[in-house]
């Protein structure tokens, strides 16, 4: 029997030892397992060269994808496979519309420069009332109608709007030259009797009369005053037409 405890006190010393030293090997191996570990998809491990090849490869295919998803904005059709650029089509635009353009951009920019120093700006309020007025003239108040005169000229209910605002801001800085007296209106009308002799509503046919002369007069007036703001600016091109 006293040998049955014996040997049962020195298996329990002999557990416990084992556990002593399973439980210092454990930060041991933890380390270990740490350092050889090797995980595939962690870039660290691999060498420097292979690492900028594929980080390059990627990129690659990434931007594949962008141009593909986005390919009409260099390609504005193909035909037979082949393509026409947006470059192409914009250099045959340029050639026959480009001064045009460019000059009517260098003005809007000159107006709005001088709009800005004088202080002036239209407000909705202005351009809606404008808007209301345009629409009356020229499709009969009719919505619609207006919509589809703007898409054939190529212009978006936002840009349209964008025109009216300059147009405003014009008619303010050029106010004072562009007022129709009275005289000025009764000569007029004396001259073309008959603007007047079939009128339906003669008061409304006055008022629009006395608004086209105002437009002449606008007219003339922006066309001397934009030459002087050419004139007087500081305008370079870059690009010859």
């Amino acid at each position: 029997m006293a040998t049955a405890k014996k040997t049962t006190g020195s298996a329990k010393k002999t557990s416990t030892v084992i556990k002593t030293a399973a439980k210092s090997l454990v930060p041991i191996l933890s380390k270990a397992g740490d350092k050889f570990r090797l995980n595939p998809f962690k870039l660290e491990v691999l060498p420097k060269k292979t690492r900028y090849i594929l980080i390059g490869i990627v990129c690659v295919v990434l931007l594949g994808i962008v141009l593909f998803i986005n390919r009409g904005l260099f390609i504005a059709a193909l035909v037979n496979g082949e393509p026409v650029s947006r470059i192409a089509i914009i250099g045959e635009l340029e050639k026959q519309h480009g001064a045009e353009v460019i000059t009517r951009l260098v003005d809007r920019k000159l107006i709005l420069q001088e709009a800005r120093k004088q202080n002036l700006s239209a407000t909705q309020e202005e351009v809606d009332t404008k808007r209301k007025e345009i629409i009356k003239q020229v499709s009969s108040g009719n919505e619609e109608n207006f919509q589809q005169i703007l898409e054939a000229q190529g212009l978006t209910s936002e840009e349209f709007t964008q025109e009216l605002r300059i147009q405003i801001v014009v008619e303010k800085m050029l106010s004072e030259n562009t007022k129709v007296s009275d005289e000025e209106f009764n000569e007029f009308v004396s001259a073309n009797p008959d603007l007047l002799a079939n009128a339906e509503n003669e008061e409304e046919t006055r008022n629009q009369l006395r608004e086209q002369l105002k437009q002449q007069k606008l007219q003339t007036q922006y066309t001397t005053w934009i030459e002087k703001l050419r004139k007087d600016a500081d305008i370079v091109k870059l690009v010859s037409y």
